[in-house]
């Protein structure tokens, strides 16, 4: 529709600067050959790009867990029937439960960062599935805005990444979505926690070699162990016994089936060295919020992140962001609850934000989904348990023969 207005409106100008005023039908025919001409220049891509946006919510219980699974679904519909949701305090439009457009399409699995839900980024999940992606945002039932038992802890990331593998094969069994997605060209996006389990299902492997050193040069600054969010006492309490003590990491979270990651302000990335992350391999992009400097996890750190590496990862530093501004506007019930959050950034600024943010996560997902075939990527590594060495055969003779 906006391909055919912006054409229109070259027409009447070329005609306008000629000072030529035709009748309506002398009109209708150069209009009609240049309109003609130009589309002959636009890429299929271009005209295919925007579609009509589908939304269902759907609800799985698990009672051997003692889980409920909440997620939802963003899709290219072919229905123009949308409408006003409101779910939850959060209200969106959408063709709610419309049918599916024909076709299969790449899927991108939303996580969302520990203070959030599923409904936390529904403006990025809504702009990529318009660019023709289905895009599916859980909710973690252990570790979220309104359940947060275990945080800073190995087993919350790992419950985290149980999760996305639930969702993945949900979806995959699900009557109307697994006739649409293409299984060829799964991706992930993770934003804070999200974001590290993100790495941990493309094969990253935790340890803790970076820790120790991490906060010792924060010793003495009382204001900047408070303030970052791994040095203060709780936190460094907490990481080192409930992450540590469970690291390295001996058996991989990847999942082959998950080709592309975008990690958003991954957290806890001094989990990773470079021996850990040999054995990723999906292509990556990794974007960090530039907005508060006094912040642990800054641009230098992003980029010191990338370059433990095997390979040279993409990476976006998005000026005048936060956390909080990667957020889609609050709802009214949570602006007194988060306003750290809800009122990080003024509204303009969160816009401009959402814009760089989707014209990264586009240009990524585009380049490594939808313009060719992703690569098969090996399977994960096995590690053997080290236990003590097998007595020699001799000795357990001179034993037996001391009895």
């Amino acid at each position: 529709m906006r391909s055919t207005l912006r054409h229109r409106f070259l027409c009447q100008q070329s005609l306008h600067l000629t000072g030529y005023v035709p009748s309506i039908p002398a009109l209708f025919l150069p209009c009609l050959l240049i309109l003609q001409a130009l589309l002959l220049f636009v890429p299929d891509r271009v005209l295919g790009e925007v579609h009509n946006v589908g939304f269902q919510a759907l609800v799985y219980s698990l009672p051997e867990q003692e889980l409920r699974q909440d997620i939802n679904v963003w899709y290219p519909t072919e229905s123009r029937r949308r409408r006003t949701i409101s779910l939850q305090s959060w209200t969106f439009r959408a063709a709610n439960r419309a049918p599916v457009a024909p076709g299969r399409f790449p899927l991108i699995l939303l996580s969302h960062p520990s203070a959030g839900s599923r409904f936390t980024q529904h403006n990025t999940a809504a702009w990529l599935a318009a660019r023709g992606y289905i895009v599916a945002a859980l909710t973690h039932p252990r570790d979220n805005l309104d359940y947060m038992p275990a945080p800073y802890t190995w087993q919350m990331l790992v419950q985290r990444c149980q999760d996305i593998e639930r969702v993945l094969d949900l979806l995959l069994g699900h009557e109307v979505f697994a006739q649409a997605i293409d299984t060829q060209r799964i991706g992930m996006a993770g934003f804070g926690s999200g974001g590290t389990c993100a790495l941990l299902l493309g094969g990253a492997l935790a340890d803790c070699s970076l820790w120790t050193d991490f906060c010792k040069d924060a010793k003495g600054d009382e204001a900047r162990l408070n303030r970052d969010p791994y040095c203060n006492p709780w936190a460094v309490n907490r990481i080192s016994k409930d992450m540590c003590s469970q690291l390295p990491q001996k058996t991989s979270l990847a999942d082959t089936r998950i080709k592309a990651v975008a990690a958003v302000n991954p957290s806890f990335t001094i989990l990773f060295s470079h021996e850990g992350l040999r054995y990723f391999y999906p292509s990556v992009l990794l974007v960090n919020s530039a907005k508060k400097r006094t912040e642990r996890l800054k641009k230098e750190e992003l980029q010191a992140f990338g370059s433990r590496f095997s390979f040279r990862p993409l990476q976006a530093v998005i000026e005048d962001a936060d956390t909080g501004a990667f957020m889609a506007p609050c709802p009214e019930d949570l602006l007194n609850e988060l306003p750290e959050l809800c009122y990080s950034v003024e509204p303009g600024t969160r816009r401009q934000v959402h814009g760089r943010l989707m014209a990264a996560l586009s240009d990524f997902f585009n380049r490594t989904l939808v313009q060719k075939l992703p690569r098969t990527l090996p399977e994960p590594p096995t590690f053997e348990l080290v236990g003590p060495p097998r007595p020699d055969e001799s000795e357990g003779e001179t034993r037996r023969s001391r009895r």
